[in-house]
């Protein structure tokens, strides 16, 4: 299902800022042996942005994602992109709300290393669908 260029490019730049933002938390805390300004500039970034594409989602799933399920075309990519988002989304309450740190560190993982993962379905969808077209 084609998707309006506007709502297109909107995702985009949206996904774009969401996955720099937390790439740049995970590398700073890479680099620096406690929380730097930097990484809570990122941390905070992310997640005003992951509100924003939480709205966006919605919008898109409307406009793309629910319409083209009847359709045969990239649904491997598709369904693994959605659900590698929908994973994502839901685990973020529990990042912070967990009282047990062994499971805040085993969803911080999850979300960390999947948040990382996630650009390889998105480009391999938009990449058949540029391919088919």
């Amino acid at each position: 299902m084609r998707v309006d260029p506007r709502l297109k490019w909107i995702f985009y730049l949206s996904f774009s800022l969401l996955y720099v933002s937390g790439a740049a938390d995970f590398a700073l805390q890479l680099i620096y042996d406690g929380p730097s300004p930097a990484q809570s500039l990122a941390l905070r970034i992310h997640g005003i942005v992951g509100l924003w594409f939480l709205y966006l989602f919605g919008h898109f799933f409307k406009a793309h994602i629910w319409p083209s399920l009847r359709q045969m075309r990239q649904r491997k990519s598709g369904y693994t992109l959605w659900i590698s988002l929908i994973i994502l989304s839901v685990s973020v309450p529990f990042l912070y709300y967990l009282g047990s740190d062994a499971w805040r560190d085993a969803v911080v993982g999850l979300h960390t290393y999947l948040g990382l993962f996630v650009i390889v379905p998105l480009l391999v969808h938009i990449g058949l669908a540029i391919s088919k077209r």
